[in-house]
């Protein structure tokens, strides 16, 4: 097409389109308000063009997002969007969901009359607005920054399910790999993979969507929110206060959710959380007997864990077991009759029990 061989004629056609609709109150304007919305639509689709693609020599990138913003100012909701003039007799109106407000928005309450015209123009126009201004940002830095703002903006865009909701996504096609790259970068970014535990089914699955790929997307988005999911469930220091610890668990558990049944990270999860029993029985699901025999050791369940050890480690069990015995065999009030000394060379064998080998250094090493 004409925006491929010529990109700054396509620009200027467009613009000029846009220009020559005149005012629709006028005799000399344009009434057709579908006429309008195409043209201005068509001038939406080459700016996008154009800052995915690169823009073009002779064209500003600020005359781009100016022409755009007067374009969506003057948009209008088309046959498919609530309120329209195309819903088929019979079908129930679409209602935007509550992930397409912005936030500190709440959603209509139940019994309430749906928004008039207006409102849902204005809702509309936010709505283009805001993926127009995602858009810019992310085309000026792409390489700085991970495309999960652009790609929720499309995502609003498709909620509202408007045919206006066309003009952005086909032009981030040529961008396809470089969005599909920032997914997965962001999987590894403590603040990016949180991103991932949002509530909103099929979230994920609609980023790949977006971003036109053709493999197995339930998979891939399987795999993306578990690589989320380690990210998150590891992000947390030695120092870390309590209170972001359980936030940040929590938001594991989240992330959990969307990609069980996974009885490894089940647990993790759980042994971060203190939770050994719980722990050991997904390991145990898992078919992860060492996993099991860790944690059991870590908990103290000498008992159990015995069961599944084996050599140096089950004679090491074994022992455990028969110290625990002998102390609970002690005679009574025994504690009261020890003398200093005899205190002292009780603390002396429990230290030389849990004395730990010294550790290599590099001379000792070669």
């Amino acid at each position: 097409g004409l925006i491929d061989a010529a990109p700054h004629r396509a620009w200027q056609r467009a613009c000029q389109a846009v220009r020559l609709l005149g005012d629709q109150a006028l005799p000399n304007g344009v009434a057709d308000q579908a006429v309008r919305n195409d043209a201005r639509r068509t001038l939406l689709e080459t700016a996008a063009r154009l800052m995915v693609d690169g823009v073009p020599e002779g064209v500003q990138r600020n005359e781009i997002t100016h022409m755009g913003y007067q374009a969506i100012a003057g948009l209008e909701p088309g046959p498919l969007t609530p309120g329209g003039t195309g819903e088929k007799q019979g079908e129930r109106p679409h209602q935007p969901t509550l992930s397409g407000l912005e936030p500190g928005e709440a959603a209509e309450p139940r019994g309430r009359e749906p928004p008039q015209p207006g409102a849902l123009t204005h809702m509309l126009r936010k709505q283009h607005r805001q993926a127009l201004e995602e858009l810019d940002y992310w085309t000026a830095n792409r390489d700085e920054f991970p495309p999960f703002a652009l790609l929720e903006a499309v995502r609003r865009l498709r909620t509202l399910e408007t045919d206006g909701g066309s003009w952005l996504q086909p032009a981030l096609l040529s961008a396809a790999q470089t969005l599909r790259d920032g997914l997965t970068a962001g999987t590894a970014d403590p603040d990016a993979a949180l991103l991932f535990a949002k509530p909103d089914p099929g979230l994920v699955e609609t980023w790949l969507r977006i971003t036109g790929y053709a493999g197995d997307v339930q998979a891939r988005a399987k795999a993306l929110t578990a690589k989320a999911f380690d990210t998150v469930l590891s992000s947390g220091g030695h120092d870390e206060p309590a209170a972001e610890r359980r936030s940040r668990l929590r938001d594991a558990e989240s992330l959990l959710d969307k990609i069980r049944p996974d009885p490894v990270r089940l647990g993790r999860l759980r042994e971060a959380q203190e939770r050994p029993w719980e722990a050991a029985e997904a390991y145990e699901h898992a078919n992860r007997p060492k996993d099991v025999l860790r944690v059991l050791r870590n908990a103290g369940a000498w008992e159990r864990a015995v069961e599944l050890a084996e050599g140096e480690i089950r004679a090491d069990l074994e022992w455990l077991l028969k110290l625990k015995a002998l102390v609970a065999e002690r005679p009574p009030r025994q504690n009261r009759r020890l003398r200093n000394g005899e205190r002292d060379r009780l603390e002396k064998l429990l230290d030389e029990i849990q004395k730990r080998p010294p550790r290599k250094t590099a001379a000792t090493a070669t």
